[in-house]
C-alpha cells in the first residue's frame, strides 16, 4: 500500500488547546511521530490508516487519518494513593498503615510564618497541643499531647527527627531573680521551614517503636528539600517582616555610678569588694560630678611610677608582688 506525508493535529479536550509533546505511531509503516508546541505533526502512513495519538495524562486513542487530521485526547483522571514517610525514612502506602500518621507539606509551613517552625503546626495536627512561648524571635515552642507523662516539660515532647538525625527539641531557660524566667529556645527553632519538604507526625507506640525509648510521646519526622533537576537556574525568593511594639521600656537613671549608696564612696580594686563598693553592680555609688576614680582599667603606680598593670590585672608584673599593688593607683 502506497505510503503518503499526512498533517494532523492534536487537541486537548479541556479546551481545544494544542497538545505539544503527544505522539503518533503509524504500526504499519513502522513510523512515528510527535507534535511541536502548536500540537501539529507529520507522518507517513498509508490512506485511511489507523493511528496510535497518546500523552502524557491522557487517554490513548486510535484515529483514521486523512490529509488533515484533527485528534482531541481526553483527560486520564488516576486514583493515586497517598504515599507518606515512615520511620527510618521509608516510604509506605498510607492506607495499609496500621498506626496513626499525620503529613504536613512544606508548603503549608510557610503561608503564614512563625518564629519557631513548631508553631505551625497548630491547628493542623489532630491530637496535639503546641505551647508558644510569648517572647518572640528566638522563643521556644512545644508539642503537647493529651496525656502528659511527666511533670517536667522536656520529658513530654515528641523526638524531632531530621533527614533521619534525632534532635533535640530540649527547652533551655534559666532563673533570674524574683522568678523571671529566660527563655533560650530550643532546637526546633534552628530548624529553616523554607527548607522542610515535608513534616510528619508518628503517633503511638507502634509508629516510634523504630526510635526506641526517646519516641515514647511520638516522632515529629522533618524531611528537607533536596535539589531536583530542571532546566535553567531555580531560584526561590522568600522574605518576612516582623513588626512589634514594646509595651514598656525600662528607665535608666545616668546621674550615680556604681556603688550601693554606702556614703557615695567607690574605688575599683579587684571587682570581688576588695576596693570600696566594689563588688556590686548596683548604681547607686557618687553623682557624676566630673570627679575620677579608679576603674578596673585605671593604670597603676609603684612608689610614684606608672607601670604595666591596670585595676583589673589579676598577675602582678614580673618582679612585683600583688599585695605591694594593693593600694597603689
Amino acid at each position: 500500500m502506497a505510503q503518503k506525508t499526512f498533517e494532523g493535529k492534536v487537541l486537548s479536550a479541556d479546551n481545544n488547546h494544542p497538545l505539544a509533546g503527544a505522539t503518533v505511531i503509524s504500526r504499519t509503516a513502522g513510523k512515528m511521530a510527535t507534535t511541536d508546541e502548536n500540537g501539529k505533526f507529520k507522518i507517513e502512513a498509508a490512506e485511511n490508516e489507523i493511528l496510535e495519538v497518546s500523552n502524557v495524562g491522557y487517554i490513548t486513542v486510535s484515529a483514521k487519518v486523512t490529509l488533515a487530521s484533527i485528534v482531541i485526547l481526553k483527560p486520564e483522571t488516576l486514583g493515586l494513593s497517598e504515599v507518606v514517610v515512615t520511620a527510618l525514612g521509608i516510604k509506605k502506602d498510607k492506607k495499609k498503615l496500621g498506626y496513626a500518621i499525620q503529613e504536613i507539606k512544606g508548603e503549608d509551613l510557610v503561608m503564614a510564618r512563625e518564629t519557631n517552625v513548631v508553631n505551625q503546626l497548630s491547628g493542623k495536627v489532630a491530637g496535639v497541643t503546641v505551647v508558644s512561648s510569648p517572647s518572640g524571635v528566638g522563643g521556644s515552642a512545644r508539642v503537647s499531647r493529651r496525656e502528659e507523662r511527666s511533670v517536667e516539660l522536656n520529658k513530654n515532647q515528641p523526638l524531632y527527627v531530621v533527614d533521619g538525625v534525632p534532635v533535640s527539641n530540649a527547652i533551655t531557660g534559666a532563673s533570674g531573680r524574683n522568678n523571671l524566667e529566660v527563655d533560650f529556645g530550643n532546637g526546633a527553632g534552628f530548624i529553616n521551614p523554607d527548607d522542610i519538604e515535608s513534616m510528619s507526625v508518628l503517633k503511638g507506640p507502634a509508629a516510634s517503636a523504630l526510635y526506641g525509648s526517646r519516641a515514647a510521646n511520638g516522632v515529629i519526622l522533618i524531611k528537607t528539600k533536596s535539589g531536583k533537576k530542571q532546566k535553567g537556574i531555580g531560584v526561590e525568593i522568600n522574605s518576612n517582616v516582623t513588626l512589634e511594639t514594646p509595651l514598656k521600656l525600662p528607665e535608666y537613671q545616668t546621674a550615680y555610678g556604681q556603688g550601693n549608696g554606702s556614703g557615695g564612696n567607690f574605688a575599683f580594686v579587684n571587682g570581688g569588694g576588695s576596693g570600696l563598693a566594689d563588688g556590686t553592680d548596683e548604681g547607686w555609688g557618687p553623682a557624676f560630678n566630673g570627679q575620677l576614680f579608679p576603674q578596673f582599667n585605671s593604670p597603676r603606680t609603684l612608689n610614684g611610677q606608672p607601670i604595666n598593670f591596670t585595676g583589673g590585672d589579676l598577675n602582678a608584673p614580673a618582679g612585683c608582688d600583688y599585695s605591694d599593688l594593693m593600694g597603689s593607683r
